[in-house]
């Protein structure tokens, strides 16, 4: 994806967040947008949707 980092845990943490397995993903139905970390998605819904839960 060409994104550069200092360290290779900066690295490491990247590919998983944004480079995982699809199957592994919580997709937003209101929009394209996926997440790997449960608690990313749910800020994602409130902050993006106005939704909770």
């Amino acid at each position: 994806c060409g994104m550069k980092y200092s360290n290779q845990s900066a690295l490491k943490y990247h590919v998983r967040l944004m480079h995982s397995d699809l199957t592994n993903r919580l997709c937003c139905y209101l929009c394209p947008r996926s997440f790997t970390m449960r608690e990313t998605f749910k800020e994602h819904m409130w902050t993006s949707h106005g939704q909770r839960n």
